[in-house]
């Protein structure tokens, strides 16, 4: 699971997260279905078995770890180093060469964690 902090990161650099009609129904598949609460601020949503997380009064989604990836675009990789910690590469063809070259890559401690970073990377200089 993304902590909050991480969440709220993202949600301020763009990151599109899916959002709830109100902050009590969950509308990810149409399911409708109540959101019960198991320990601020996150959700559960047990109909679409998914998480959500509350952000300034708001209900989100919590991106999955196929959303996150997709998000950061082709040519990408996932390993876990021998620390217990997991990195996300996202490397850039070389047309000349016909070869990758890494373009950016982050730590994180779970595989989402790593993505998220990552993302965050990625998506840093869009900003200025």
């Amino acid at each position: 699971m993304i902590k909050y902090e991480l969440a709220k990161k993202l949600k301020e650099a763009g990151f599109e997260f899916k959002k709830f009609n109100d902050n009590s129904k969950c509308n990810c598949l149409n399911c409708n279905s109540v959101i019960s609460t198991f320990g601020e601020p996150y959700k559960w949503c047990q109909s679409c078995n998914r998480e959500a997380i509350e952000i300034d009064n708001k209900l989100f989604l919590l991106p999955t770890l196929s959303e996150l990836i997709e998000a950061c675009g082709k040519y990408f990789s996932l390993a876990e180093n021998t620390k217990g910690e997991w990195l996300a590469i996202k490397y850039k063809f070389i047309e000349d060469t016909k070869h990758f070259n890494t373009e950016e890559f982050s730590v994180g401690n779970s595989k989402e964690e790593a993505v998220a970073n990552l993302w965050l990377k990625l998506n840093s200089s869009k900003q200025i």
